[in-house]
């Protein structure tokens, strides 16, 4: 009986690693990631200079995250947004790029 016991947790413990940890986890409500976007754009639509690292952010429901794209996307930079603004394990940091408004 022990063994039996033993070769199923080995086995789910096995079975786990494969699929991903991930799969398990509960997924987060698309109302709580509108609460992560919108604490983002309250910060930056009150802030009278806005940051030079930062470029856009949306929700991704394909993904179940906050996209976050910085300019500078190194980890310094993402842990100053994680310490300045919020910090969720919802945020997914990429990289932005500079918009250039061409004059005509």
């Amino acid at each position: 009986m022990k063994k039996i016991l033993l070769i199923s947790t080995i086995f789910v413990g096995i079975l786990i690693v494969l699929i991903g940890y991930k799969n398990f986890q509960k997924p987060v409500s698309y109302d709580d990631l509108s609460k992560i976007n919108n604490k983002i754009i309250e910060y930056f639509s009150t802030k009278t200079t806005l940051d030079d690292n930062f470029c856009f952010n949306y929700i991704d429901e394909k993904n179940n995250i906050v996209i976050v794209g910085l300019l500078d996307n190194s980890k310094e930079q993402q842990n100053n947004f994680k310490k300045n603004i919020i910090n969720s394990k919802h945020i997914k940091f990429v990289q932005g790029s500079k918009n250039i408004n061409v004059q005509k």
